[in-house]
C-alpha cells in the first residue's frame, strides 16, 4: 500500500445476546419434535445436555416462531439437523453433521452453533426448483473439513418483501480445505435474489471464500460487506499435492445489482 495516510480499519465482535429461557426441557430428538410441534408461539424448546442422533424439526409456527436450542450452549451435541416449515430457529448446538434447511423452509435461523462435519456444514435448500425464503445464518462457527462446502446455498429469495433473501452474518469458517469435490466457504449455484453476506470471518483455509456460480438467470441484489478473510492458502486436503489456486471471491454472471464494499 503506498498510501501515507492508509485508513485505518475496525471490527466490533459482540456476544451473542443471553438465550431466552427454556418454556420447555426435553431428553430425546423424538420428544423435541413433539414439543415442537405442541408449541406455541415464542416457545424455547430446550435439549438437555448430552448427545444425541439426527435432530429433525418440521412444523409451521406463526411470529415470532418457536427455537430450539440446548439447554446449557454447547453442552447438547446433535448429528446433524433437518428444519422444514417455518418460523424455527436451531440455536447453540455443537453439530457433527450436516444442518440441512430444506426446500421451502421460510424465516428459518440457524444461529450460535458449532458445526463440526457433515457433507455440506449448512446445506441450505437442496433443490434447484424450490425457493428458500427469509433465511438467516448468523454467529455459527463452521469448522472443517467437510465433505463439500461449509455452507452450500441453492435458490432464495425474500418472500417478506424486507430486502433481505437470506442472510449470512457474523459466522466464523476455517479449516475448509479443497479435497477435490470444490470445496467452498459459500457456494451458491442456480438462481436466488437478495443475498446478504456480512461480517463473517474467514481463516486458514483453502476454499473459494464467496462463490456465486450456475444461475440460468440473473442473480440479483447480492451484497458482500464487512468481511475479514485472511490465509486462504492452507495445503490441499489429502491425499491431493495440487488442487489450483485458491480464491477469496467469484462471482459468475449473469448478475443484476451487486454491492461488494469494505471488505479485507
Amino acid at each position: 500500500n503506498t498510501d501515507p495516510t492508509p485508513a485505518t480499519r475496525t471490527w466490533t465482535v459482540e456476544a451473542p445476546a443471553p438465550a431466552p429461557d427454556c418454556t420447555t426441557v426435553v431428553s430425546s430428538v423424538s420428544a423435541a419434535q413433539s414439543a415442537v410441534t405442541a408449541a406455541s408461539a415464542g416457545s424455547v424448546v430446550c435439549l438437555a445436555n448430552g448427545s444425541y442422533p439426527r435432530l429433525v424439526l418440521s412444523a409451521t409456527k406463526p411470529a415470532p416462531g418457536v427455537i430450539v436450542r440446548a439447554q446449557n450452549a454447547g453442552q447438547a451435541t446433535i448429528a446433524g439437523a433437518g428444519i422444514s416449515g417455518s418460523r424455527l430457529t436451531l440455536a447453540r448446538f455443537v453439530s457433527t453433521g450436516s444442518v440441512q434447511i430444506q426446500p421451502g423452509a421460510t424465516q428459518v435461523t440457524v444461529e450460535h452453533n458449532r458445526i463440526t462435519g457433515g457433507g455440506q456444514g449448512i446445506d441450505a435448500g437442496p433443490t434447484s426448483t424450490t425457493t428458500l425464503n427469509d433465511i438467516a445464518v448468523v454467529g455459527n462457527q463452521l469448522i472443517g473439513p467437510f465433505g463439500e462446502d461449509a455452507i452450500h446455498l441453492n435458490r432464495y429469495h425474500d418472500g417478506d418483501g424486507d430486502g433481505v433473501g437470506i442472510l449470512i452474518e457474523g459466522n466464523e469458517i476455517t479449516q475448509v480445505r479443497e479435497n477435490g469435490n470444490h470445496s467452498d466457504c459459500l457456494q451458491t449455484v442456480w438462481v436466488g435474489d437478495h443475498l446478504y453476506f456480512r461480517r463473517n470471518y474467514l481463516h486458514d483455509n483453502r476454499c473459494q471464500g464467496f462463490f456465486v456460480k450456475d444461475q440460468p438467470a440473473p442473480v440479483s441484489d447480492v451484497v458482500r460487506a464487512d468481511n475479514l478473510m485472511l490465509r486462504n492458502a492452507a495445503p490441499c486436503a489429502p491425499p491431493r499435492s495440487g488442487c489450483g489456486p485458491p480464491l477469496i471471491g467469484q462471482i459468475f454472471g449473469p448478475t443484476a445489482g451487486i454491492r461488494i464494499s469494505r471488505n479485507t
